[in-house]
This record gives C-alpha cells, structure tokens and sequence, in this order.
C-alpha cells in the first residue's frame, strides 16, 4: 500500500514536471514567434538592397579604433568613413551606423563595398555575409527557437504518470 501510494506520488510530481518544460515551451515558441518578423523583415531589406546594390571600390579616409577586453585579450573594430564615387558621378562620404573588426584598419585602404544607387547611404562590405548574414541569422534563430518551442510545448508524460495528474 505504501508503495502505490509513493508511485502515485512520483507520477503527480513528474506530471507536474511535464507541465513545467510545457509552459517553458509556450514561452520559447513565443519568442521565435517574436523574432520571425524580425528576421523577415531583415531579409525584405537584404532582398531590397541587393536589388538596388551596385559594387564599387571605396577608400577609407577616417578611421576610429574601438576596444574592449575580455578573457582573451583586447579586440578591436572600427568605424570607417568611406568614399566613393557612385555610378551618378558624384563622390560620396559614407559612415556605417556600425562598426566592425572586418573594416579596414588604415587609412588609404581601398576595399570593395557595394551600396544602393537610390540612396547612397546604405551600403554594405562587398562579400555574402555583408549582404545576407544578419537576416540569414536572424530567420535561422527564429527558426530553432520555434521548433524547440513546439517540440517542448508538446511535451507529455508517459500514459501511466498521466493517469495520476487526472
């Protein structure tokens, strides 16, 4: 008797387990779900952008190095302020809104970017990920998030620990 009565008490308490690692799922799930729009509409302004985008080499012509420090020593990026000359004839002076480790570290440097004809302010480094990287990690981190949300918010007991929860 004392024994059924421990299973029936080991079977409510991981019912009650299950019903946790639900909940957490329905709140992963509903972060991806959160995060989808986020990443699509990253890539409509890749897409948009790469569209419009027109390669160009560009020179570096004012650099600000930026540190920081962590367990593996220090680690620079830089804002770069690049100009060009558009397909328009006019020269332009671009500083990205970020800065990066990848941007030239001299002055002088010349480097392939390309930008958008219809505003010349958008530009990106001329490679894949310049273009494609920030959406492609924003989908594929919205895409986990929502199948281990799904995968945890199907979770079920076994049939004989539910038979104790009801």
């Amino acid at each position: 008797m004392a024994d059924k009565q421990l299973s029936e008490q080991g079977r409510a308490i991981r019912g009650r387990q299950y019903a946790a690692i639900r909940r957490i799922g329905w709140l992963v799930l509903t972060i991806g779900l959160l995060a989808a729009p986020i990443g699509g509409w990253l890539m409509y302004r890749a897409v948009s952008f790469s569209r419009h985008a027109l390669p160009v080499e560009a020179t570096a012509v004012d650099i600000e190095r930026h540190r920081s420090t962590d367990d593996e020593g220090p680690r620079y990026s830089y804002s770069v302020t690049f100009v060009f000359e558009g397909v328009d004839g006019q020269t332009h002076r671009v500083r990205p809104w970020y800065s990066s480790s990848e941007f030239p570290s001299r002055e002088g440097s010349r480097v392939d970017i390309l930008y958008d004809q219809r505003d010349p302010t958008r530009l990106a480094m001329g490679d894949w990920f310049g273009v494609w990287g920030p959406s492609t990690i924003a989908l594929g981190v919205a895409g986990f998030l929502l199948l281990v949300g799904l995968v945890l918010a199907a979770a079920r007991p076994p049939k004989s620990a539910r038979a104790a929860v009801s």
